[in-house]
C-alpha cells in the first residue's frame, strides 16, 4: 500500500477516523517539511454530521486517510451499525484505507503520541476516539513505505538534528 505522492515533495496530509456510534474522532496531520511544522486539527463528529468529514479537511483530497477498521464482536444491533458506518466513510472518502487496528497500542504506544502533542484533545470524546483517530493516523503511516519514510525523517529530524519542529494544534 504506497501513496501517489511525489518523492520531491515531502508535504502530506494524513487524515485518521476513528468510526463510532456516539462519536467519530477525525485527526487531520500535516507535515510541512519546508517551514518544519506540524500542524494538528481535530474534530469529534455525531452521526448526523459524519457526512460533513470530506469538507472539514483543511487540505485537498489529495492527503491520504486511513480509517479504523472495526471486527464483529456477536453484538448484532451494535456490529451491522458500525459496519454501516464504515461503509458510509468509505462511500464519503472513496480513497480511504481501511486498516485494522491489532496491536496498535503496540505498535503506536503512547510516548510517540505525548511527542506529537496527539495523546490529549481539548475536545471529549465518548471513548477517547481522538487519541484513536492519531493512532490510526500514525499506524497508517507506518505501513505504508512512503509516509513511514517521511514520519521517520520528522523524528529523526526533531530528535537529533532539528528539535525546531513546531507543532501546532488548530482549532
Amino acid at each position: 500500500m504506497t501513496t501517489d505522492t511525489s518523492s520531491k515533495d515531502l508535504n502530506i496530509c494524513v487524515l485518521g477516523i476513528d468510526p463510532g456510534l456516539v462519536h467519530t474522532g477525525v485527526v487531520e496531520l500535516y507535515l510541512n517539511f519546508s517551514a518544519i511544522l506540524l500542524s494538528i486539527r481535530s474534530q469529534v463528529f455525531l452521526p448526523a454530521e459524519i457526512p460533513s468529514i470530506p469538507n472539514w479537511r483543511t487540505q485537498p483530497p489529495t492527503g491520504v486517510v486511513f480509517i479504523e477498521a472495526y471486527q464483529p464482536r456477536s453484538h448484532f444491533a451494535t456490529d451491522t451499525r458500525m459496519l454501516e458506518l464504515i461503509q458510509q466513510l468509505r462511500q464519503l472518502l472513496p480513497d480511504a484505507k481501511v486498516i485494522k487496528n491489532t496491536a496498535v497500542k503496540k505498535l503506536v504506544p503512547a510516548s510517540p503520541l505525548y511527542m506529537l502533542q496527539l495523546h490529549d484533545f481539548s475536545q471529549a470524546s465518548h471513548h477517547q476516539d481522538l487519541r484513536s483517530a492519531a493512532r490510526i493516523a500514525l499506524l497508517g503511516m507506518m505501513k505504508d513505505p512512503d509516509l513511514n519514510m517521511r514520519l521517520s525523517k520528522m523524528f529523526y529530524e526533531a530528535i537529533t538534528f532539528d528539535p525546531n519542529w513546531t507543532i501546532q494544534k488548530l482549532p
